[in-house]
């Protein structure tokens, strides 16, 4: 692999906060660039999900059978054994 981005995963933000601005901007020049490279770009958390259990039953032949999603282990660190 030569270091190129395959896909980009950006969910928007709704914080409401005093960088929020700065956030929302950051997200939309991710999607831009993304676009202008024809990289696909990923930004409904459902779909996310969904893309990370559909990779993850590929990669080791099994879905997540314990309640959670795959999404939710990368973010939390947890085993799916």
């Amino acid at each position: 692999m030569e270091g190129k981005i395959k896909m980009v995963v950006n969910i928007l933000s709704l914080d409401n906060g005093p960088i929020s601005r700065e956030i929302v901007e950051d997200e939309y020049l991710i999607r831009r660039r993304a676009a202008e490279f024809g990289v696909p770009v990923i930004t409904n958390l459902e779909l996310a999900d969904a893309l990370a259990e559909a990779l993850a039953g590929l990669g080791n032949g099994r879905f997540n059978k314990r309640g959670g999603t795959f999404l939710e282990s990368c973010l939390t660190g947890s085993s799916l054994r």
